[in-house]
């Protein structure tokens, strides 16, 4: 996850090494809901966030907000069907 990058379109500098003031950061928050899931080797760039029962496949890119119990794959992330709900009636049979 990532809550920052560099801008790279050549607008400034890139590289730690740089002063800040000639890098083009860019910052965001990342949000990850309750009961969100990333497979392995997701990536998650500044201002994706993660609805609740959200599910992300293993080496997606998010780069945006995703909605609650959606299913997500691919590079860049894409809809690929609703989540299933059951798992919130099994939360509350934890004790």
């Amino acid at each position: 996850m990532y809550g920052a990058t560099d801008d790279y379109l050549g607008e400034s500098l890139t590289n730690p090494t740089v002063p800040l003031e000639l890098r083009g950061l860019r910052h965001a928050r990342i949000k990850i809901g309750r009961h969100a899931i990333l497979g392995a080797h997701t990536v998650v760039l500044p201002g994706g966030e993660l609805g609740e029962g959200t599910a992300v496949g293993a080496m997606s890119l998010v780069d945006k907000p995703l909605l609650d119990f959606g299913v997500y794959a691919g590079i860049p992330v894409r809809w690929v069907k609703e989540r299933s709900r059951k798992l919130l009636a099994l939360e509350d049979q934890l004790d």
